[in-house]
């Protein structure tokens, strides 16, 4: 089976990262040819006045020379869908719910960037995100029983004595991406594009147990899993606001629009009857992304310190018992970097 095409990402970035810097020094050796060579003139007294001083790029995100640049952070997010997994115990009597668990789970992860930025404000960089999360533990409902349960994609509504359940997730991206800075005063703007790759995986499992005739138990499993796979292209911009000691506040937004495969996979088995629900389907599809983060960083030397809040969202990037849905996280980064650019 032909590898991926995101295995070939971080080896497609160091080529080109190296054959850029390769480029720059390269130019910056050659000599003038002697038709081009400086001829020496007279001396000729300027006002000072009269000449307007050449910018000299000092701010965030404007680079005064070439350099490699890195960065590492630190994720914490939480999990979200339209249309989440569920699993529910009820009264068999009354129907009320005893346990409710829309399962939404929280986990870390990391994300890393490496580049090379040159001197006209220009850079390019490979960028990878790993997370997962997983919510293992929050629905127990042993202390319940004789409850009817009702989970998703469940075909049986009996009467249970004992019910756990719990969803696990793998998001993975990776982008090789181009961008610009643009100074403003205090201000600076980096508008960039990016070639993106993603991979977004979920488990739902649920297992439980009822009594037979004779008093025996008869184990169950619920198993719901999908995974979204998807290649395309990322537009977005990012600012910053440059305040006090290295101090600033930044923005930065992007949308993505993706094409590639979902799979599906849906089993129930019971203890006695065997597979009751046993479904495997995958397909073409196409969906949207957007992302948004805020925060405040500091800049001391060659190192920067930032942290904030972000957004994330797939739509129809998540399937729940047949039904599509938006796949979201949210929630805080912290991590720092070191550039040679500035």
């Amino acid at each position: 089976m032909d590898a991926p095409l995101h295995r070939y990402f971080p080896k497609l970035a160091s080529f080109l990262l190296l054959l850029s810097a390769t480029n720059v020094s390269a130019f910056a050796q050659t000599p003038l040819p002697a038709q081009y060579a400086p001829v020496a003139t007279s001396a000729v007294s300027v006002p000072v006045s009269s000449v307007a001083p050449a910018p000299v790029a000092k701010e965030r995100g404007v680079a005064a020379r070439g350099g490699w640049f890195v960065g590492a952070e630190w994720l914490a997010w939480d999990v979200s869908q339209s249309n989440l997994s569920y699993a529910k115990t009820l009264n068999p009597v009354w129907l009320t719910p005893q346990r409710d668990a829309s399962l939404a789970p929280s986990g870390n992860g990391v994300r890393g960037r490496v580049g090379y930025c040159f001197a006209n404000s220009f850079d390019v960089s490979w960028n990878y995100v790993n997370f997962s999360a997983d919510d293992a533990g929050k629905f127990d409902a042993s202390s319940a029983p004789d409850s009817a349960l009702v989970a998703t994609p469940s075909a049986l509504d009996v009467a249970s004595s004992r019910v756990a359940a719990q969803t696990s997730v793998d998001l993975e991206t990776h982008d090789l991406e181009i961008g610009r800075w643009l100074a403003f005063d205090s201000l600076s703007f980096r508008p960039f594009a990016s070639l993106r790759w993603i991979e977004i995986g979920e488990d739902f499992n649920v297992d439980y147990a009822y009594s037979d005739l004779s008093g025996g138990e008869i184990a169950n499993k619920i198993s719901n899993s999908f995974k979204t796979e998807g290649y395309g292209l990322r537009l977005g911009g990012e600012g910053v606001w440059n305040l006090f000691g290295g101090v600033n506040l930044f923005g930065k937004g992007a949308i993505s629009a993706l094409t590639g495969s979902q799979t599906v996979r849906t089993l129930e088995t019971d203890g006695v009857q065997g597979a009751i629900t046993d479904y495997y389907g995958k397909s073409s599809e196409t969906f949207v992304g957007v992302d948004a983060q805020a925060g405040a960083a500091w800049k001391i030397g060659n190192f920067e310190f930032k942290g904030g809040y972000e957004l994330n969202s797939w739509s129809d990037a998540a399937v729940v018992d047949g039904v599509k849905s938006d796949f979201k996280t949210d929630g805080f980064f912290a991590g720092a970097s070191w550039t040679l650019c500035f």
